[in-house]
């Protein structure tokens, strides 16, 4: 080390306290950086992902984009975002659904959009969950998601 002082790495998952973490960071003991840390997920995982949906799409009579639209809507995670009612989301967005239309304090018409993460803009943790729920539903229509070694 540089500094001669030991570096300790910490990850916090899921649920944290930003405020704690503040007070953390501003003692005058210890200096804290604080970062959101991602990590890309293996390229076997993206193909595991795609030889499933493929299973999955074939077992439902489903195309294969219409079943990963199901998949992301269902275990992606999502933001919720308004627009002016005349912009497309769908120039923006790959994935959303309308969830209500206001009129604001100005007088023009709002949509209300969840706006769902697409998987390839998902990080380790979000991609895993999005697994979970394909093996999952594959699971429960009798499909393997077990790798066979020939």
């Amino acid at each position: 080390y540089i500094t001669k002082r030991p570096k300790i790495t910490l990850e916090i998952l899921d649920i944290y306290d930003e405020d704690e973490l503040e007070k953390l960071a501003n003692t005058d003991i210890i200096n804290v950086d604080l970062a959101k840390q991602t990590r890309k997920r293996k390229l076997s995982q993206n193909d595991m992902s795609w030889v499933l949906q493929k299973n999955l799409a074939k077992k439902l009579n489903l195309g294969n984009e219409e079943l990963h639209e199901h998949m992301i809507k269902e275990y992606s995670d999502y933001d919720i975002v308004s627009l002016l009612s005349d912009i497309e989301p769908e120039k923006y967005f790959d994935y959303y659904d309308e969830i209500d239309k206001r009129i604001g304090n100005n007088g023009k018409e709002y949509t209300f959009y969840k706006i769902y993460v697409p998987s390839r803009k998902m990080d380790t943790i979000q991609f895993g969950r999005f697994m979970d729920g394909i093996i999952k539903e594959c699971e429960e229509n009798g499909i393997s998601t077990v790798k066979e070694d020939k």
